[in-house]
C-alpha cells in the first residue's frame, strides 16, 4: 500500500541512535511507486465485527477524489508483532503474558507469523518472525528499568510492506514513556505512513484518567492514524482476551483495494473512508488516515 522506505529513514534519522538490540531480519522489498492501494477497514456494531458488507456500502476518497473500490475477502496471512513493556511498573502484566503466551500461539494459523519485541530502556527482539502456532520462547522476558515505548513502536512499525501479507502490531503497556529518543510527533509520523495497523492495550496504571495525560493522547493519535485503536484499562480481562479480540477483529476487517485515479502518486495522500447512509448510523468504522505515495 505504501512506500515507507523514505518515511522510515526520515523517522529513524529523527530519533537518532536508538537503544536497540535487534537480530538480522529477512531482506525486505521496498516499492518505488504506488499502483494498487489496500486499506484495512474495521466495521463494528458495538464491539462485534460487522460482516457481509459489499463495496457498494463504502465510499473512499484519496486526497478528496472519490475512488472506485473493490473488496477483498480472502484470508490474508498476518505478520503479528507483539510488543511487551518490561519496565518495573508492568511486572504483573509481564507474568500474565508469560503464562498465556502459549495459548496466544495456538490462536495463530500456520500461514501466520509472529515475533516478540520487549522494551524497557532498551528495545530487544526476543525472537524474529516465526511460524504461527508454534510454541513461543518467552523465557528471556524479564523485568528491566526504564521505558522506551515510543522507540519500540517506531522500530516495530518502520518496516517495508511484504506482498500478500498484512502487518498487525499489538503493544501491551501502561502507556508511560521515560527513556525514548522518539517523541509523540515522530511516532505519529511513522504510524500514519507505515504499512501496519497499531493497537495499544493499556494496563490499569492510569485508572479512570487514562484519556487525560498528553502522552496517552499522542498514543491514541498514532494508533488511529494507522487504522488501529488505543484500548483503555479494564476493557479486557487479560492479555489473552485482548489478543484474541484484536486479532479476530483484524481478520474480519475489510480490505478495500483501488487503483489511484485523479491524484498524483507522489507525496502524502489523505484518506477518508465512510459508510454510505444506509449503514453509517448503525456502525462505527476504523481505517487508516492516509499513506505516502512515491
Amino acid at each position: 500500500m505504501t512506500n515507507p522506505r523514505s518515511c522510515a529513514m526520515l523517522a529513524l534519522a529523527a530519533v537518532g541512535a536508538l537503544p536497540v538490540v535487534m537480530p538480522a531480519q529477512e531482506k525486505q522489498v521496498f516499492h518505488a511507486a504506488t499502483d494498487v492501494v489496500s486499506v484495512s477497514v474495521s466495521v463494528r456494531a458495538g464491539r462485534s465485527p460487522v460482516t457481509g458488507l459489499t463495496a457498494a456500502d463504502f465510499e473512499l476518497t484519496d486526497n478528496g477524489v472519490r475512488q472506485d473500490i473493490a473488496i477483498s475477502i480472502e484470508q490474508i496471512p498476518i505478520d503479528l508483532t507483539l510488543l511487551l513493556d518490561t519496565s518495573p511498573s508492568t511486572a504483573d502484566a509481564i507474568e500474565k503474558f508469560r503464562s498465556g503466551a502459549q495459548q496466544i500461539a495456538t490462536l495463530l494459523r500456520s500461514q501466520d507469523r509472529v515475533r516478540l519485541i520487549t522494551f524497557a530502556t532498551e528495545v530487544t527482539e526476543i525472537f524474529p518472525f516465526r511460524t504461527g502456532g508454534e510454541p513461543m520462547p518467552v523465557e528471556a522476558v524479564t523485568v528491566q528499568g526504564g521505558t522506551s515505548l515510543h522507540d519500540a513502536l517506531v522500530l516495530a512499525l518502520a518496516r517495508g510492506p511484504i506482498e500478500g501479507r498484512r502487518h498487525l502490531v499489538v503493544a501491551f503497556t501502561d502507556g508511560h514513556d521515560t527513556t525514548s529518543v522518539a517523541d509523540g510527533e515522530t511516532l505519529a509520523f511513522v504510524a500514519a505512513r507505515a504499512d501496519g495497523e497499531l493497537h495499544l492495550v493499556l494496563s490499569g496504571a492510569y485508572g479512570t484518567d487514562y484519556t487525560q495525560p498528553p502522552a496517552v493522547r499522542s498514543l491514541r493519535q498514532a494508533a488511529e492514524q494507522s487504522g488501529g485503536e488505543l484500548h483503555p484499562p479494564g476493557r479486557f480481562n487479560s492479555a489473552l482476551d485482548a489478543f484474541k479480540r484484536v486479532v479476530d477483529d483484524f481478520r474480519q476487517s475489510y480490505v478495500l483495494r483501488y487503483t489511484v485515479r485523479g491524484v498524483k502518486r507522489e507525496g502524502w495522500h489523505a484518506l477518508e473512508v465512510k459508510l454510505k447512509k444506509a449503514a453509517a448510523s448503525r456502525y462505527t468504522l476504523h481505517a487508516r488516515k492516509g499513506y505516502f505515495g512515491g
